[in-house]
C-alpha cells in the first residue's frame, strides 16, 4: 500500500472512529 492511500485510510478511519464516538 502506498504511503498516500495508508495516509488517506488513516484519516478516514480516525474520522469515522470519531463520527461513532461522537454520534
Amino acid at each position: 500500500m502506498s504511503d498516500f492511500s495508508r495516509r488517506k485510510f488513516l484519516k478516514t478511519g480516525a474520522a469515522a472512529l470519531a463520527g461513532i464516538t461522537i454520534a
